[in-house]
């Protein structure tokens, strides 16, 4: 058992970590402040014997590990903290139909400020569609053949051979492959239409016009005197012209060469379909990234109680730790109930989706995630757990404290801790 919690620990805290920038590393005050408390701790703690069984071992480990996570999460979720999650902020549209909105940086002071969209038309890309011709008509002179196609200024080189007795269909659908695997912002496909006839379709992956076409096509090189591949075919028919996109931005006409454009570097808006009217775009606290949070710890809390549960037959003392749970949450019950977040009867967080999002937009919640509210009581009472988790472990009174005398330190039992990871490992 042992050897496997070691692991588990090492691979979780050490394993890609970067420690310069991980929660774990403490500031300097924060190191005094633990040994100050630890100090406290021992003058005031009685001297016990400890029953290091391998469950006991276990239980003080992993309390103190889920403590940690939870202890991480609620530094999350204060609502006073410039990183708290209840700032992050998340774009909105009130026509979704039409435009996509999402931010994707962090800093506000470039959001750009609300205001109405309204979609006119989207941007279009160009289509080449060749002739219409015989499926099973011989195709052009076998042989070797050579084109370009020149897209956004770069021209790139194509050569193709024609076999012996090869029909169109068979010569298009090659070569509809072969500029697919070029992989160069074309992509073809074969139509086959009535009466066994075939077209071969070319179509940019850009949109937009800029007054010259995305794409043309020229022949370079045929067997002979035969005509080439691009005018054999007509591959260079233009059938739909590259559009920009029209839209305005509070009444004032704009452009785009793509359904796609980026505000200050800080909104992007994907236009989706033509809006029949003007639509605001705004911001909103990102109440799913809040409720995702909240979910967490909502696990980490459960892990707790799981724990407790788990190991309540060979660990009376895990009931201490129910016990302390369950009287931190009693002040708050009803204000935890009316943000849907409820204890079933062994203990456990639940939390009602409808209600606690209500919460969250209206703020409600937002008292129970201060640091004077419950999230608060709850990180307090993990912190003691990560001091000490011994206390939470079965043990034995030897003496209490003589207070009479100059104040002396026992042994600290939660140094005990620090060493029983590698108990039955090395």
């Amino acid at each position: 058992m042992a050897p496997t919690v070691y692991n588990y620990l090492l691979t979780n805290y050490m394993s890609g970590t970067n420690l310069s920038s991980s929660s774990k590393v403490h500031k300097r005050s924060e190191l005094r402040s633990i040994y100050n408390t630890i100090i406290k701790i021992n003058k005031n703690s009685p001297l016990y014997k400890v029953n290091l069984t391998k469950e006991n071992q276990t239980f003080a480990i992993g309390i103190k590990d889920v403590s940690l996570q939870i202890s991480d999460t609620a530094k999350s979720l204060y609502t006073e903290t410039p990183t708290s999650v209840f700032n992050s902020t998340k774009a909105y549209t009130e026509d979704e139909s039409s435009a996509f909105v999402q931010l994707v940086t962090e800093d506000a002071s470039r959001y750009p400020d609300p205001f109405e969209l309204k979609v006119n038309s989207l941007a279009t890309n160009q289509a080449n569609k060749s002739s219409n011709v015989s499926a099973n008509t011989m195709s052009p002179a076998p042989g070797n053949y050579a084109f370009t196609v020149t897209l956004d200024e770069t021209t790139y080189s194509f050569q193709y051979n024609i076999k012996e007795n090869t029909t169109n269909e068979e010569t298009l659908t090659k070569l509809s492959d072969f500029i697919n695997k070029s992989d160069i912002g074309l992509t073809c496909s074969v139509l086959k239409t009535k009466n066994n006839m075939v077209q071969m379709k070319l179509e940019s992956n850009e949109t937009g016009s800029t007054g010259e076409p995305i794409f043309t096509l020229n022949d370079t090189k045929s067997p002979g005197n035969a005509t080439g591949l691009i005018e054999y075919y007509g591959l260079n028919e233009n059938i739909l012209n590259p559009q920009n996109a029209q839209f305005e931005i509070n009444g004032e006409p704009k452009e785009a060469l793509s359904n796609q454009i980026l505000l200050n570097k800080a909104l992007e808006i994907d236009f989706i379909s033509p809006s029949q009217a003007p639509a605001r775009i705004g911001y909103l606290p990102d109440s799913e990234a809040i409720f995702s949070t909240i979910e967490t710890f909502q696990s980490q809390y459960n892990k707790m109680v799981d724990l407790a549960n788990a190991y309540d037959s060979v660990q009376g003392m895990s009931q201490k730790l129910l016990f302390k749970l369950q009287k931190t949450a009693a002040p708050y019950r009803n204000e935890l109930e009316s943000c849907g977040i409820t204890f079933d009867e062994c203990g456990k967080m639940q939390i009602d989706e409808f209600l606690s999002m209500q919460s969250i937009e209206s703020k409600e919640i937002n008292h129970l995630f201060s640091t004077n509210g419950y999230l608060n009581k709850v990180d307090k009472q993990v912190s003691s757990i990560i001091i000490n988790p011994m206390d939470f472990v079965d043990k034995t009174l030897v003496t209490y404290p003589n207070f009479t005398k100059p104040r002396a330190s026992n042994s600290y039992v939660s140094s005990i801790y620090s060493g029983m990871i590698f108990n039955y490992y090395c």
